[in-house]
């Protein structure tokens, strides 16, 4: 356990300094910085110097962790909010200006799209095209049509952990704007100004200076959201790795010059921080950092040796760290425990219904053009319910010819052949 700590210790510690580092570097270059990222600095700034002076103060860690993982809630509700009113406008596009110009048909792009599935022999990787291809595609369904796919969707829970499906739900809940955190506007009021006025607005008898406006609306907000969250997700990595060092300095283990180094690091920054200084960091610590290069690589692999450890074996702390160096930096450390039920299909069938009401409240509220967006939200994020490849041509044809609005096909066709051009360009 010492030694998988000792590597956690090393890891966590260099990737803080080089964090911080950027971290202020980031403050003092970027004129936008949200006022609560300096509030949340600040705090952060407090329990670094105390760690420093070898005061732990895990508590108020914590409490700045989860304030944190709130103020992305909120962030990423906004996100799911305006993802959904740029469905709609994209779609609007061809009304107002030339596209690519689509010259082949509708069943050549299916056969096209169903090669570009079979591809792949991962499933993981069929199911991410099959679910982004559908959330491409126009929507014409009735309400009650599309009641009964998302319940066809959701079956596929019958048998499994009843906290599956709920997980499931929370995330098709947020996704559709069905479940918004509390106090939104609070904090964000120009944003939530914003997405009360593209809810309003009027998307079928819209003049081009309008859909203009509506344009330049989501392009502020799409840089202040990706702003935002740049901002907060390196502030949750820097929270994260100063709570390993607290929960791991007791038993780990570093070559005195290394751990030397890195506090020299660290209190450079701090200092600089303190002082409410916005140049360049001193010299002398930049060239500081030359020196911890591929420490977070050689100690994660110490890491990932020592895994398999029992609770029973390291008190619950290896558990805790785990998640801390996960790839989820705002997975949550303590999670309620209860016994797994089985969810039998009157209990899916009930859960559903409650969602497809909850949904049928909020689409009374809201324009055919934003109800059609939200469920095409919901239908890329559902499990894959095709049988066939067959199955899934006939479903993009059908989606395609449905729709009569041929600005709006021709814009989900180029949309459509992009994502397939795009996955060319990874491979």
């Amino acid at each position: 356990m010492k030694k998988q700590l000792s590597a956690a210790y090393r890891y966590s510690y260099s990737r803080l300094a080089l964090n911080y580092y950027t971290f202020y570097e980031s403050m003092c270059e970027d004129t936008g910085i949200p006022e609560g990222v300096r509030e949340a600095g600040t705090a952060f700034h407090q329990i670094v110097k105390n760690f420093l002076e070898g005061q732990g103060e895990l508590s108020a860690l914590e409490n700045l962790r989860n304030q944190v993982m709130k103020t992305m809630e909120v962030i990423t509700a906004y996100t799911d909010c305006f993802q959904i009113y740029e469905y709609v406008l994209n779609r609007m596009e061809r009304r107002y200006q030339d596209g690519v110009v689509i010259t082949e048909s509708v069943e050549e792009l299916a056969e096209r799209l169903t090669e570009f599935l079979v591809r792949s022999e991962d499933s993981v990787v069929i199911n991410d095209r099959i679910q982004t291809v559908v959330g491409q595609l126009p929507v014409r369904y009735t309400r009650q049509k599309f009641y009964s796919l998302v319940q066809d969707g959701l079956s596929v829970y019958i048998g499994s952990d009843k906290s599956s499906l709920d997980n499931m739900l929370y995330v098709l809940r947020t996704e559709s704007m069905v479940q918004l955190p509390a106090e939104m506007e609070k904090g964000y009021e120009q944003l939530f100004e914003i997405l009360e006025q593209l809810k309003h607005t009027d998307y079928g008898h819209m003049e081009k200076d309008e859909y203009q406006t509506c344009l330049d609306r989501l392009v502020y907000v799409s840089e202040k959201l990706v702003n935002g969250a740049s901002f907060y997700m390196l502030l949750q990595d820097m929270i994260n790795d100063l709570y390993v060092l607290l929960l791991s300095q007791e038993d780990a283990i570093i070559d005195l010059s290394e751990k030397q180094t890195l506090e020299k690091i660290v209190n450079g920054v701090l200092d600089e921080f303190l002082a409410g200084n916005t140049s360049i960091v001193d010299d002398a610590v930049t060239e500081l950092l030359y020196g911890i290069e591929g420490i977070q690589e050689h100690a994660m692999e110490r890491y990932l040796s020592y895994a398999g450890l029992s609770e029973e074996e390291t008190g619950g702390i290896v558990a805790k760290v785990d998640k801390l160096l996960s790839s989820s930096p705002f997975v949550k450390l303590e999670e309620e425990t209860t016994p797994e039920e089985e969810a039998d299909r009157s209990w899916v069938e009930k859960k559903t219904e409650e969602f497809c009401q909850e949904l049928d409240q909020m689409f009374k509220e809201l324009s055919k053009p934003v109800v059609r967006a939200v469920m095409a939200k919901i239908l890329s994020s559902l499990p894959v319910v095709f049988q066939s490849a067959d199955e899934f041509q006939t479903y993009v044809m059908n989606s395609l010819e449905s729709c009569s609005d041929m600005a709006e096909r021709e814009t989900c066709m180029e949309l459509l052949n992009q994502v397939m051009e795009n996955e060319d360009v990874l491979v």
